[in-house]
């Protein structure tokens, strides 16, 4: 997978780099906002043309343009590619904030390198309740009254699932969701 990561601190972006790329992971690095713009259309053109899927990791506060100018004119231009935020803004309302303007997932600084892993795909077939999804990825304890859950697992099912024969991600009615394990799934008969 291709992971474009747009971020000015120098110590950040290279902590990230060198922990995608030992996971196998092809990286580029922007360090303002403007190439991050750039290489995010460039990214999304070699995804059209050739089937090369990319994440964008971008940290909201840049120079030349901020991370949510750089999501919001990526999502006006019709940009599928995933984001997710990067930020050191922990607040209920900066997190709202990015995943209003579009972003797909939002990962407060400082973190765990181990964080970036996808929760559903950190154990495909286990099922994952809505308050833990809440707790592990939001760090929200309780039930704030909100569809974010069901949002978001609509969103990757449009990136995942869109156009594809068999779904990957389940969800089991008032008991959560659960990504299929592909491996044995393809050892059934």
């Amino acid at each position: 997978m291709n992971i474009l990561i747009v971020e000015d601190d120098a110590r950040i972006a290279d902590f990230l780099e060198r922990g995608l790329r030992a996971e196998g992971h092809h990286v580029q690095v922007a360090r303002t906002g403007p190439d991050g713009l750039a290489l995010a259309r460039d990214a999304a053109r070699q995804q059209r043309e050739h089937g090369q899927p990319t994440v964008v990791v971008l940290d909201v506060m840049l120079p030349g343009m901020t991370g949510l100018e750089v999501c919001q004119t990526l999502r006006a231009a019709q940009v599928p590619l995933p984001i997710l935020m990067l930020t050191a803004l922990s607040t209920l309302e900066d997190r709202v904030a990015g995943l209003r303007l579009g972003a797909d997932d939002y990962l407060v600084k400082p973190f765990e390198f181990e964080e970036l892993l996808e929760l559903l795909m950190s154990a495909p077939g286990r099922l994952f309740s809505r308050e833990r999804i809440l707790a592990t990825v939001w760090g929200l304890h309780e039930d704030p009254l909100t569809n974010v859950v069901d949002v978001y697992i609509r969103r990757l099912r449009s990136k995942i699932d869109d156009g594809q024969p068999q779904p990957l991600i389940h969800t089991l009615r008032g008991l959560g969701y659960r990504l299929e394990d592909t491996a044995t799934a393809a050892e059934a008969p």
